[in-house]
């Protein structure tokens, strides 16, 4: 009776985890310079997708630029900078030598602060048809930092991701 207890537990077990993996499927496309990561537990599907830019000398992580849709449906973007920035300057962002937006901080973990903003009209136009961009931001002594990233694959990228729902 004990055996056939433990076999019943062992049994419940490993449904239980087969049945956990089953249930959420990641998915990752990439489009030249940007990716899309899908995440789908059940009927739930998050997508979003992102460059990270690296430290040409260290391979150190220096930018990572999220885009996702809001619950509302917005289309959000989530800079994440290393910590030690001033949080009071903002994320500043042009495109192509175009006019700087400045983004505000909205948090900072114990990795990374995170500016964010919603992209739409004209902005997301220029994010679509533009080459490239510049992130800069503030360390905590003032020195400004800029960040050059890729617009290459945007467009594609973000048709996929509005695809996504």
């Amino acid at each position: 009776m004990r055996r056939l207890r433990r076999l019943a537990v062992v049994a419940a077990m490993l449904a239980s985890i087969s049945s956990a993996a089953a249930q959420e499927t990641k998915t990752e496309k990439r489009f030249d310079d940007w990716v899309v990561n899908c995440a789908e537990t059940g009927e739930a599907k998050n997508c979003a997708m992102s460059q990270t830019l690296r430290d040409a000398k260290t391979k150190q992580v220096v930018l990572t630029v999220f885009v996702a849709r809001s619950k509302d449906g917005k289309n959000v973007v989530t800079v994440r900078t290393p910590v030690g920035v001033l949080l009071t300057a903002g994320l500043g962002l042009a495109i192509e030598g175009g006019p700087e937006t400045t983004a505000q901080y909205r948090f900072c973990g114990p990795r990374a602060c995170h500016a964010q903003f919603e992209v739409e009209g004209p902005v997301l136009d220029a994010f679509r048809q533009q080459a490239t961009f510049t992130a800069t931001f503030s360390r905590l002594d003032g020195q400004r930092l800029s960040v050059a990233g890729s617009l290459k694959g945007f467009s594609g990228a973000f048709d996929f991701l509005a695809a996504q729902g």
